[in-house]
């Protein structure tokens, strides 16, 4: 288990330090640092373990975020401008609101509708680039669905 550790933490960070954009990259510079690279398995669960995502960068490439380095969700104002640059439509049916976003972005946009205390919101389900959120009613459904339209308009 202390070798799991090492290189959670190793892991950790290299995402810190660098941009990483794909396990293969992750892998070698773990393979350079330690001599050896972990298996596309072990990466895999190390990476979902560690709450990393894969996300688009500014730039318009992919990379790996650790959670605690993904954008807050603590003003409104930054809430609002992540959600107006992920969030590209929304569809409503019953309890549910389907979020749609560009590739890579849901599981971010779902950390920040999960932490953002939105009335009714239940919880989301992230996929590469749709969310289904859950509220506790239809109304609270057409009220959420009004309130991301807002915010990304």
């Amino acid at each position: 288990m202390k070798r799991r550790t090492e290189r959670l933490q190793l892991i950790a960070r290299l995402l810190a330090e660098r941009r990483v954009r794909d396990q293969s990259e992750l892998a070698g510079a773990i393979e350079a640092m330690t001599g050896s690279a972990p298996s596309q398995s072990m990466l895999s669960r190390d990476l979902k373990s560690l709450g990393v995502v894969r996300s688009i960068s500014s730039d318009g490439t992919y990379q790996y975020s650790l959670p605690e380095l993904r954008p807050a969700s603590t003003s409104m104002d930054a809430f609002r401008k992540r959600l107006a640059c992920s969030v590209t439509g929304t569809r409503r049916s019953g309890f549910l609101v389907l979020v749609l976003t560009g590739p890579g972005e849901a599981p971010l946009v779902a950390r920040l509708l999960d932490g953002s205390s939105m009335e009714g919101l239940l919880g989301t389900v992230a996929g590469d680039d749709t969310i289904i959120c859950v509220t506790t009613d239809p109304g609270a459904a057409e009220r959420l669905e009004e309130e991301l339209r807002e915010l990304t308009s």
